[in-house]
């Protein structure tokens, strides 16, 4: 049993190894479906969504960068009520394996001269009736408009400093510029500025696929014929380094995850969805699968456990 999976194994790595180097070179300038330069009233439409910079930290350590960037999430959504208006939430994971997290909520403003203003705002304390109150930070307002099919905006940095002592450890988090095409939201806040004038956070789309795993008891010892298997169909794992953990049929942990993320192999000039079997003891990958960034599938099959993810919203998520 253990020649034969190690021959699958290795049967398995040639083919993806082979499969990745006969994928077509991609000039950096071209855009992904759904990521095409859009309109000015597009581009404010598809700004709320999920972002993460988990290629560009995976870049920095990959090429030895003496400063690598935070693992920054951002999650923005539109507000019902008031009208026009965004909340904004940032996580940033700090080295030491916790994360500081902020909440701001924008107001979106149209200037005379046609710019928008994005003024954030901060969360005090509930008044007695329970009601959330929101202070704005008027020097902290972001300002600017599309260019070029890009939407860019700024904020007088010297101006917001003023403000940032009342704001604790949030502070760091606190957006001065912002790059939006469609699906990379580029982002500096104060954290960044520690790394250079022009350092900011380049967060991807996240795209999220649901899907299922089944792994046999016996884990990679199983024999041939076990019919040991704990399936789960419950699986929903962004591909920006998401992470899902693969359980027993008991719901505990197995001791193997599944992570999904989306690498821009700069040496190869070519970007890839991988799907990695990841061994949590220690981090080590067990083996992976690549398929092209824009694939709505992907999965494996390694023997004694297998998976497969579909994009979240489509059919193509297929049951085991």
């Amino acid at each position: 049993m253990l020649e034969a999976m190690k021959h699958t194994l290795i049967v398995l790595a040639a083919l993806l190894l082979g499969g990745c180097a006969l994928m077509p070179q991609q000039p950096a300038s071209v855009t992904r479906a759904g990521g095409a330069v859009a309109g000015a009233t597009d581009l404010w439409r598809r700004l709320p969504g999920d972002y993460d910079n988990n290629a560009q930290v995976w870049q920095a350590r990959q090429a030895g960068a003496a400063l690598v960037p935070q693992h920054v999430r951002h999650h923005i959504e539109a507000l019902a009520e008031p009208a026009d208006s965004w909340r904004w939430d940032v996580t940033m994971d700090r080295d030491d394996g916790a994360a500081l997290h902020a909440t701001w909520r924008y107001a979106l403003r149209v200037l005379d001269d046609g710019r928008r203003m994005l003024t954030p705002q901060r969360k005090l304390p509930a008044a007695d009736d329970g009601e959330a109150q929101w202070a704005p930070l008027a020097p902290c307002a972001l300002v600017g408009g599309v260019k070029d099919g890009v939407l860019v905006l700024s904020a007088d940095t010297a101006a917001c400093s003023a403000m940032l002592p009342g704001l604790g450890a949030a502070a760091a988090m606190l957006p001065t510029r912002v790059r939006f095409d469609g699906r990379t939201l580029d982002v500096t806040t104060f954290a960044d500025h520690a790394r250079g004038a022009e350092a900011s956070e380049r967060a991807q789309r996240v795209r999220w696929f649901d899907g299922w795993a089944a792994i046999n008891g016996g884990g990679p010892q199983a024999r041939a014929d076990s019919t040991d298997w704990h399936v789960h169909h419950d699986l929903h794992v962004g591909d920006q380094g998401g992470a899902v953990s693969i359980l027993w049929r008991d719901g505990k942990p197995s001791g193997y995850s599944l992570r999904l993320e989306q690498l821009d192999y700069r040496a190869r000039g070519i970007e890839v969805l991988k799907l990695s079997v990841v061994r949590d003891s220690d981090g080590t990958t067990v083996a992976y699968a690549w398929a092209n960034p824009e694939a709505t599938r992907i999965g494996l099959n390694l023997g004694w456990l297998q998976a497969g993810l579909g994009l979240a919203g489509t059919d193509s998520a297929s049951k085991h």
